[in-house]
């Protein structure tokens, strides 16, 4: 076995470029945490009611387009805000204070918690009637819901 030499400087230089290259690791696993978190906020600002006023708008059919059926459904889903004790009304438990508003349930097809599977991800709206699935890119809804915003707050003005 050949014994090699490294320099002290070498050394050094080496221990430093590890260091940096975990600070650099470190700092943009954070900032793609960041990114993920402000994009899932986003996402569930879509209602079913505002994501079906995105399609009327956008003159989407009240229709299935395999079956023509207008049994036409959006999952939903909720997510749970910190840890509120639940309110006793009536002997009966309400944990509404729990649940956030029902926002339209989205999917990635890529890791959800890196900023490229989360950044692309879609609604969907399914057929009841006969089970067809048609997707709409979340990009394209939340421009949409910026817009509106942007006009709602520009007419409070």
């Amino acid at each position: 076995m050949d014994n090699i030499e490294i320099s002290d400087d070498d050394l050094k230089n080496h221990l430093i470029k590890l260091y940096l290259e975990e600070k650099f690791n470190k700092k943009t696993d954070e900032d793609s945490k960041k990114i993920v978190e402000k994009q899932m906020e986003k996402l569930r600002q879509i209602t079913p009611m505002l994501f079906f006023q995105f399609l009327a708008e956008r003159g989407v059919s009240g229709k299935c387009v395999s079956c023509g059926s207008e049994k036409l459904s959006v999952p939903q889903a909720f997510s749970l805000e910190g840890i509120k004790a639940p309110a006793i009304e009536n002997g009966k438990i309400n944990d509404d204070l729990l649940r956030s508003p029902p926002y339209v349930q989205y999917v990635s097809f890529d890791d959800v918690d890196q900023p490229r599977g989360i950044l692309n991800s879609y609604y969907q709206m399914n057929c009841l009637n006969c089970g067809h699935l048609t997707l709409y890119r979340a990009s394209v809804v939340l421009k949409w819901f910026a817009r509106q915003e942007s006009k709602e707050a520009e007419g409070n003005e």
